[in-house]
Formats: structure tokens, sequence, C-alpha cells
């Protein structure tokens, strides 16, 4: 059965009359006993406390409230400081901004948001990790998703993308008609996992966006200069609700299942867990031949967690030299930065060994799959590494005499989903940029990631 959840980018705060229009669809979706799920932006909270709009917060209250950024358009945005930085410096910085507006969002609306809404085209992964440290498990309107309607797992948030808009009906002449038409297309196409209907509030009421207006081009308009929102007629606006309200009535009489992203994420969490050494073996056999996330059992293991499989089983072995007979799956992000592979054809097994242990502290301290690893004073990707490790642990098993040498083995330096088209064009960025605007270290930092990527899998079907 297909989950439908409503989303809504509640973001302008520019102009105080399209405040209403937040009001108009809160009260809709309690008139239908739904729960929709408003990603605020932290200015806009706190416009509506400044303007003491305590009826738009009280409403806002009965439904799921989740995080769209603490200031959206204003510049730099998140692409563009990013795209300055290195990984490290990137997540600082993103938690300094956005915490602030997480707090305020929690303070004035009384929930603490499960789900993080990118601003526009402006992201990177370094946000994605940040929003998971915070505790934002959540990432939709993601750019990415493996199949449609289902969600998967980057940078250790759950990826979940918009599908449908109800602001492609807003402008129709058969309003509810064709809202009704656009929803059962997909809706009626799929048999499982999740589809998301989302809007702009103020869309019901403004004709523009206040951001095209004022931040488009990279620019920063000052506020007592801003171009003012223009509006849509009252009859327009009155057909609008209308068509939404009969829409919505429509939902709620059919029984279709509305859930919140609270419950999308009660259903794919992932608590920890250990697998088995032979679970182990046919990840690790699997993951030489390509570097990808891979299932064995009732699990997927993304490269990088395979990756920590792969040094606690050899880091064990290097002490007690047997191998373990369970292993913990640890969540590490993938490499942050790139590397090429020094010329190295063999080394010991003990040299082997101490690096595959001294590796392993790393990914269980640094919380990462290291970028570059040092081998005998050689350096070898964390992809050729992997591929060697699997050899080895192999080897180990199959074989009561160890053996002396170690062969390096080659592999691609990133997992195979970094080749797909929607990373290999990926762009970031769009009319809020500065023209002529391109954030490749951010997208190459994005390609690093799919380390970290896999499909999510439901908890009954573990």
């Amino acid at each position: 059965m297909v989950s439908v959840v409503f989303s809504y980018d509640t973001e302008e705060y520019q102009a105080p009359w399209t405040d209403e229009a937040t009001k108009v669809w809160t009260d809709l979706l309690t008139k239908h006993n739904l729960r929709g799920c408003f990603c605020i932006v932290g200015e806009k909270a706190r416009v509506l406390r400044d303007r003491g709009r305590r009826d738009i917060i009280e409403a806002l209250k009965a439904h799921e409230i989740d995080y769209h950024s603490n200031l959206h358009s204003v510049h730099p945005t998140h692409a563009e400081y990013l795209n300055e930085l290195n990984w490290d410096d990137g997540v600082r910085r993103c938690l300094m901004e956005e915490t602030a507006g997480i707090l305020d969002l929690q303070d004035i609306l009384g929930q603490r948001p499960i789900a993080y809404c990118k601003p526009g085209n402006s992201w990177g992964p370094q946000v994605a990790y940040s929003m998971s440290i915070l505790g934002l498990p959540i990432f939709t309107d993601a750019p990415i998703e493996f199949s449609p309607g289902h969600p998967m797992w980057f940078c250790n948030q759950l990826c979940l993308k918009y599908h449908l808009s109800f602001e492609q009906s807003m402008d129709t002449k058969n309003r509810f008609e064709h809202m009704k038409s656009n929803f059962l297309k997909i809706y009626n196409s799929r048999t499982d996992g999740y589809l998301i209907m989302y809007s702009h509030p103020c869309r019901m009421v403004a004709s523009d966006f206040g951001d095209g207006l004022n931040f488009k081009d990279g620019l920063n308009t000052p506020r007592e200069q801003w171009i003012p929102v223009p509006r849509r007629p009252k009859a327009e606006v009155s057909a609008i609700s209308e068509a939404i309200d009969l829409f919505l009535g429509f939902v709620a009489n059919e029984k279709i299942p509305v859930v919140t992203y609270q419950e999308i994420h009660e259903k794919y969490q992932e608590t920890d867990i250990w697998i088995s050494l032979e679970t182990a073996l046919n990840i690790l056999q699997l993951v030489s031949h390509e570097l990808t996330y891979h299932y064995s059992g009732n699990i997927y293991l993304s490269p990088a967690e395979i990756f920590g499989v792969a040094t606690f089983i050899l880091d064990g072995y290097n002490h007690t030299k047997s191998l373990p007979e369970t292993i913990p799956v640890r969540r590490p992000i993938g490499p942050t930065e790139d590397c090429i592979s020094e010329t190295l054809t063999q080394v010991s097994l003990d040299t082997f060994l101490s690096c595959a242990s001294q590796t392993n502290q790393t990914v269980s301290s640094d919380h990462r799959v290291p970028s570059v690893i040092d081998l005998s004073g050689t350096q070898i990707s964390p992809s050729d590494f992997l591929k060697t490790s699997a050899h080895l642990i192999r080897n180990l098993h199959q074989f009561s005499e160890p053996i002396s040498t170690v062969i390096v083995e080659q592999a691609k330096s990133l997992p195979t989903l970094a080749e797909r088209e929607d990373f290999k064009n990926m762009r970031i960025g769009g009319w809020l940029m500065t023209p002529g605007f391109h954030a490749d270290n951010v997208v190459a930092m994005a390609k690093r990631q799919t380390w970290t990527a896999k499909p999510a899998v439901s908890m009954n079907q573990r």
C-alpha cells in the first residue's frame, strides 16, 4: 500500500499577508482529520511570533513541524558557502548556522522537527550529514532516490523525494479535477512505498515568490527595498481554497493512508545491528566485484558500512589470530577527499594487518572512511584497501595456514552510483545563484558520499 505525505515548504516571511495561507492549509487539513508536515524556515517562525500570530502557531501545532533551513534564500546559501570550504569546515559552518533555526522552531512551535527540507536547489552532503547530527534523520525534497517512492539512505539521512505539486493545478480551469487526476495517475501506478504531494502555502495567495523577486541572481536586497510580493485576486484565492478542500475531502473519504515523516521514519529507521561472519563474507565477496551497496540476508549495507565491517574483522584477526563470529555494523560517512593510489604491488601480512587495525580505529574515532590510507609508507585509496581486504578475509577464512604476503588490489575510486545519470550530471544552484555559479566542489563531495548510499528496508521486512 502506498502512503501519502502532504508536505508544505513554509518559507514566505517577506509579506505578512501571506501568513493567512498557512492558516487556511492547517484548518483544511484539520477539517478532514488529516495531518500535514509543515517544513518551516526559522525566520518564518520568528516573524509569526513577532507579529503576534498565536492563532497560526496554535493551528500549526496540530500538525508535524519540520525544518526548511534558517534563512532559506539569503546569500550565501548552503551551496555557495560549501563550495568554498573543505568537508569539515563546511560541516562546522552548517552546524553553527542551522542550530539557531532548529532551536527557534522548537521554542516557538513546541515540537522538535524530525525532517529537513532543502531550500530550493541549494544543498550539499555536509548539510545532510549535519542534520543527522542535529537529530533530523529525514531529508525530504532530496535530490536523489533509487526508484520512485522508495526511501534511501545517504549521509546517514533517510532521503525522500517530492513527486507531485498542488501548485500544478492552481492555475488551471478545473482545479479539483486536475488535482485529483494528477494524484491518481501517480498513486495508482504504485503498489507500495510513499508519495509526497507538496506545496508552498504562500502560493495559494501569491502569484509569485518573494525570493524570486528579492534574492534572485545572488542578490541580497535590503529589507527596506524589498519588491512587494504580488497578490492573487480574491476570487482566485477562494477558488484555489475550494479545490483544495474538495481534494482533501476526497482523500479522506477514500481512506487513502496519509502519514507524517515521523511515521515514515518509524517504519524505516535503523537500529544497531550485528551481522554474522557468514553474512559478512557474502557481502565482502560481492563488494570485491563491484563497489556499491549490497544485500545479504535481510539487510543492505552501504560501501562505507562494508568498509567498517572489513576493518573490524581484520583488526580482530590481528589481535586474536581468528576471525570474529559477529561483527557490528557502524555507519561511517564516506571519504571526504579524492585519492589515487600510489604504485604498490604487495606487502607482508603483518604490515597489512597493522594498517587495518589503525584504519579500524580511524573509522571508530572519526566516524568516516579515511580518504587516504598509509600502507607501509605508500598511499592507497580506500576502495583499493577494501577490495584487498575482502580478498584477504576470504583467504584467511578458507585456509588454515595464513598467507605471508598480501597482493594489493585495484578498484574504481568511487561507487557505481556516482556514475548514474543523476550524480554524473548533477547541477546545484539555478535562478537563485549568481549567473555562472557552478558548485563543482559540492558536487564532487556528493559523489564521494555515494559511499554512504543504500536502499532503505522497512522494519517488517528485516
